[in-house]
């Protein structure tokens, strides 16, 4: 972890957080005020496994994917691992989270950020959400799309770095969904994909799941008799 922390202090001085972002994030108030009204409505018990990330995770029915496990939704469509960053502290970390299952990375290629710039701010969120205490946290690596064919080299070396920033450290996994997504003919697969060809169906999310439970049950977060729809 010491080894984890210097990393993440030199790349947040090397990068920090620009205040160019701020009017971005804006766009999100009105989805983290809505989350942080639910949550006042009806409070949520400490330790859930807490999903944050883009449209990705929003869209992801957990409660239908993950019955027996206490699981938390903060995903918010369009977001990028920048906006993670800015927003944790409202709906990531006051519910002392067992476990953070993180996916975002596509959103800030295909708006032109670089994938050392996406791994250096997965590292900033890790130092962001683990300074109170260390959570572990399962990395979904960024999937292929169709729509977001033409970046495939960016997103493979941004998986590749993101991997790489994960090895070695007790409290982060790496999980590699894009070879899983390809289909026999090198593309990716469209039985995994929703109509818009960029976001999961029921079939991609199956892939997933499986994935994330045998993450969370390394860890000792139990997911034993999960079945997917």
């Amino acid at each position: 972890m010491l080894r984890l922390l210097s990393v993440v202090f030199s790349f947040t001085c090397l990068i920090p957080i620009s205040n160019a972002d701020e009017p971005r994030q804006s766009r999100w108030e009105n989805a983290i005020v809505a989350f942080e009204k639910a949550d006042r409505e009806s409070t949520p018990a400490a330790g859930p496994v807490v999903f944050t990330g883009s449209s990705s995770i929003r869209r992801w029915p957990l409660d239908q994917f993950f019955p027996t496990t206490r699981t938390l939704n903060r995903g918010f469509g369009g977001s990028q691992m920048s906006d993670l960053i800015a927003f944790a502290d409202r709906i990531v970390t006051p519910f002392q989270p067992s476990a953070i299952v993180v996916y975002s990375g596509d959103n800030d290629i295909a708006a032109g950020r670089s994938p050392e710039r996406v791994r250096n701010d997965f590292l900033t969120f890790v130092g962001k959400v683990q300074s109170d205490g260390q959570p572990t946290i399962v990395l979904i690596g960024v999937k292929p799309s169709e729509r977001r064919w033409n970046l495939r080299k960016k997103l493979i070396e941004t998986n590749r770095l993101l991997s790489e920033a994960c090895e070695n450290e007790e409290s982060l996994t790496f999980i590699d969904v894009y070879g899983l997504m390809l289909g026999e003919d090198g593309r990716p697969d469209p039985e995994l994909y929703a109509a818009d060809k960029l976001h999961l169906s029921d079939k991609g999310y199956q892939k997933w799941q499986a994935l994330v439970a045998t993450a969370l049950d390394r860890f000792g977060i139990e997911t034993a008799g999960e079945t997917t729809p």
